[in-house]
């Protein structure tokens, strides 16, 4: 049974194990496919600002290829409805230098005279990797100093025109244009999203609380010095709601684990009871069997002999009678046991409560051993201190509670001098003690005196193991308690505790 269980449990554990990472495993996949449909869809809205520009950028250049004079006669008249965040558009030739500008700027001219100076000096080296290549559009986003530019430019179309035109995109319009074109209210819809610049200083949108659902990306080809941040709205609530169905699953399982296992380690428990109460009750029926047949040996015995007048005197027949009368006493009270612990067991008897000072009950009980008293040679002391506080009792169950206790010390008081019953008032409750100077009760028998059909293994003869499971029976009905107490130097100590009646 033992093997059975370990290996029911192990089985268990490693069941829980496999439930747990399977579950977290989920909860991994879970997340995993909300951060990618998060992050998908911050590559879109990073595409709409990236085909915007583009459009712009293609509508631009395409003015400027097709002017025959200065691209701004061609580009301006349509700057502001075409390309609104183009601010400037130029034209280099093969040398580098600018041999067209049109600018938008209404205000002073010293920021396009500075923009010139550092497309010159700073810029161009990016540009010459394209010059006389295919008309592929490209961007150069740079941050000179204190100031960010996006730059598109593209060669001219044919093989023959040497020259390169390049947009000069004003960010400032970006921002306050195409990104409320593209993205709309921030604050609204079912995600929340806000644009950072080259130096983490947000730029578009509320700021955002860090967590493990915000994803981060960049524009890819135009503004790719900045990044977009997108995280869905309820990301809090997405968090509690991930870490809860976490916590109710590893509840659930550990408790349907604990509770698989309790299973196992109640029904071993109670198989090792049952095959306990099995080997009691056998051990009980032995016994008993051998209670009853000694007595009955000697009965059949001695009665055959008088039956048969083999009887060698009178004083001879008088022994026989006498030892016939003894030992069917002994086989009354032993049948009156069983049927007393029968009834109790069943709780089919009928107590008949009175309140009145329990004396009486204590000393007949008592004194029903004194013959076995004489007949061991153990001194029997019976001392009640009365008068004793009234208590609800029954007379007849509480002395067969005090005989068994003393007959239980009869038996098991090896090389007893005396036995000692005393009654009196400690407190609100009566105290009836019955206490021996024998050998007492070892250490490892103590925990199961009380249960039925355990015997001590001190005593003389076989026994049933029904002594003190009847006083624990009639202790319990009348709501008092029984002990056996501290260890004492010599022998055993028994104390049942009476509450007093409350009218007492």
């Amino acid at each position: 049974m033992v093997g059975i269980a370990a290996a029911v449990v192990v089985s268990v554990v490693v069941l829980a194990s496999y439930l747990l990472r399977s579950l977290a495993q989920a909860d991994r996949l879970r997340e995993q496919s909300l951060l990618a449909a998060t992050y998908e869809l911050a590559q879109d809205k990073t595409s709409r600002v990236d085909r915007l520009l583009f459009e712009q950028d293609d509508a631009a250049f395409s003015l400027a290829e097709s002017a025959e004079g200065s691209v701004g006669e061609r580009w301006l008249p349509a700057a502001s409805r075409v390309t609104p965040t183009i601010r400037a558009l130029l034209v280099l030739d093969d040398t580098g230098s600018v041999v067209d500008f049109a600018s938008r700027s209404v205000g002073p001219l010293e920021e396009d005279e500075e923009f010139r100076r550092l497309l010159v000096s700073r810029f161009r080296a990016a540009f010459e990797a394209d010059r006389g290549g295919p008309a592929v559009l490209r961007h150069l986003h740079r941050t000179e100093g204190d100031r960010s530019f996006l730059l598109s430019y593209r060669a001219a179309s044919s093989p023959n025109d040497r020259r390169l035109f390049v947009a000069w995109h004003d960010l400032g319009r970006i921002v306050k244009d195409v990104f409320p074109r593209a993205y709309g209210d921030p604050t609204q819809g079912s995600h929340r999203l806000d644009v950072l610049d080259d130096q983490g200083r947000i730029i578009f949108g509320p700021p955002l609380r860090s967590s493990r659902f915000t994803v981060s990306v960049r524009f890819a080809t135009t503004i790719y010095g900045w990044r977009l941040q997108l995280a869905p709205a309820v990301d809090e609530e997405l968090a509690s709601d991930f870490a809860h169905r976490r916590r109710l699953d590893m509840a659930l399982v550990l408790g349907a684990s604990l509770m698989i296992v309790a299973g196992v380690i109640s029904v071993g428990i109670a198989a090792d009871r049952a095959w306990r109460a099995s080997e009691l009750k056998s051990s009980f029926v032995a016994n008993v069997s051998h209670e009853l047949k000694t007595p009955l040996a000697l009965v059949r015995m001695f009665s055959e002999m008088l039956h048969d007048e083999r009887v060698p005197s009178e004083e001879k027949r008088r022994e026989y009678l006498g030892i016939i009368h003894t030992e069917a006493k002994r086989l009354d009270g032993l049948l009156d046991r069983i049927l007393d612990f029968a009834r109790l067991e069943r709780q089919g008897r009928a107590f008949e409560f009175v309140v009145d000072d329990p004396s009486d009950a204590v000393a007949s009980g008592a004194e029903a051993h004194r013959s076995q008293a004489l007949s061991t040679g153990i001194t029997l002391h019976v001392r009640v201190e009365g008068p004793l506080l009234p208590v609800r009792h029954d007379p007849d169950a509480l002395a067969l509670a005090v005989s068994n206790l003393v007959d239980n010390a009869f038996k098991y008081a090896v090389g007893a001098a005396s036995i000692r019953v005393t009654a009196a008032n400690e407190g609100a409750a009566v105290v009836v003690t019955v206490e021996d100077d024998g050998e007492g009760i070892p250490e490892a028998e103590r925990a199961r005196v009380f249960e039925k059909f355990v015997r001590g293994s001190t005593g003389v003869g076989r026994g049933t193991g029904l002594g003190l499971a009847i006083v624990t029976q009639v202790v319990r009905a009348h709501r008092a308690t029984v002990d056996l107490g501290a260890a004492v130097p010599r022998g055993a100590r028994f104390r049942i505790r009476i509450p007093a009646a409350p009218e007492a």
